[in-house]
């Protein structure tokens, strides 16, 4: 290892640092550090084969100032910071890629790119300095290049060296996945309380569906990336038999986390339609108290209202009353409050019941919606409304 004596030696060795994996003809694999990439440049430009790891601020605004120090067109930069996630490019003398790298913070997914430069004998990967994605393989890439026969051409110990950052990216944002496993199992744990709102549970599980979403996109990204490395016959990526078998096995990896996190996706989406139903139930059981309350009340409130109207109008002066008027005075009151009571609980039984049932359809309905469309019941909102109202 060896740090730049003209600028970083008092200083020693920071992750701030760019790095340089270069052999030399007579010269066993070295790692250089500095904190300049022009001085990499200029030591790559005399290596037989280098790679060069820089690390910068901003990717998308930085990399056009750093890729021509080392020989590359700045128009293969641009080309390939086109793509959202990821992206290949070949310009048969250069040749460039930009990978997804996966960040899973509190649940939410997010993607930083990674270009990663090609022409002969010089790989350059140009990253965001929060990510270090190819911090192992920094550690051990004098080893693995010790390692790479010696019968092969120069083309081919760079591919051997492409594949394998490529490899330790995805391996990296495979990672994420198990991040997420984590946040389910939060989410599981959410479930088992039954105090919990069910609008917080509703908004959990779509931002966790989400985020599985937006990582599937970049999967199904990166998954394009692979299959154009392997069938796009690039002159610098020379089609040895163990390098098509490496492409296939990075793809096949590939293709199965895309399949798990399509797993993932139905899984939460049986949880929504386990929420909906739940959501129903309570919707009808919080109908059927409402029934039951309003009923008894009606009829209590008609029990008193109806005999003290009835006694009132009796005692007016139109009505000459007397004792002996006190047993079929006694009738009717009773007569009449029986017969108030009835049609009262009849018509608050009948209303609530039509009520409820209209409830309980709708609730239906929106639980099947959700579960055809996977639509969260938060997001289903009038036509022209604006987002957010009604809430």
């Amino acid at each position: 290892m060896i740090i730049d004596a003209q600028r970083d030696v008092q200083l020693g060795l920071s992750p701030e640092m760019h790095s340089c994996v270069f052999v030399m003809p007579g010269v066993p694999p070295t790692k250089f550090y500095s904190s300049a990439p022009e001085r990499l440049a200029g030591v790559a430009e005399r290596a037989d084969i280098a790679w060069v790891n820089c690390l910068v601020a901003d990717v998308r605004k930085e990399s056009e100032t750093v890729a021509p120090l080392f020989g590359f067109n700045p128009n293969l930069v641009r080309e390939l910071l086109r793509g959202r996630y990821s992206s290949f490019v070949d310009n048969d003398t250069q040749a460039g890629m930009m990978l997804p790298t996966v960040r899973v913070r509190k649940g939410k997914v997010s993607a930083l790119p990674v270009l990663v430069l090609l022409r002969e004998g010089l790989i350059v990967t140009v990253q965001d300095r929060e990510i270090h994605r190819f911090a192992a393989f920094a550690r051990y890439a004098e080893t693995h290049i010790r390692k790479i026969p010696q019968n092969w051409d120069r083309a081919e110990k760079m591919s051997s060296i492409l594949l394998r950052l490529v490899d330790e990216n995805n391996e990296q944002n495979y990672n994420g996945i198990k991040s997420l496993a984590g946040v389910i199992d939060s989410l599981g744990r959410m479930l088992a309380r039954e105090e919990l709102a069910f609008d917080r549970i509703s908004k959990a599980t779509y931002e966790l569906k989400h985020s599985v979403t937006v990582f599937q996109s970049i999967l199904w990204e990166n998954y394009e990336t692979l299959r154009a490395i392997e069938h796009g016959d690039a002159d610098l990526i020379p089609a040895r038999p163990e390098t098509i078998e490496i492409l296939d096995s990075l793809i096949k990896e590939n293709s199965w986390y895309i399949q798990l996190g399509e797993n993932l996706t139905l899984i939460l989406g049986s949880g929504s339609e386990a929420m909906q139903d739940y959501h129903a139930v309570h919707l009808i059981r919080f109908n059927n108290m409402l029934s039951f309350t309003s009923t008894w009340l009606s009829v209590l409130g008609t029990m008193f209202l109806v005999p003290n109207t009835v006694a009132t109008g009796f005692a007016s002066t139109a009505f000459v009353l007397g004792p002996g008027d006190l047993w079929w005075y006694s009738a009717v009151l009773v007569l009449v409050t029986a017969v108030s009571c009835g049609l009262v609980y009849f018509a608050v039984s009948r209303f609530w019941r039509l009520t409820m049932a209209d409830a309980l359809d709708r609730a239906q309905a929106v639980s099947q919606f959700s579960r055809r469309t996977g639509l969260d019941r938060r997001s289903i909102r009038p036509v022209g409304a604006k987002p957010g109202a009604g809430r």
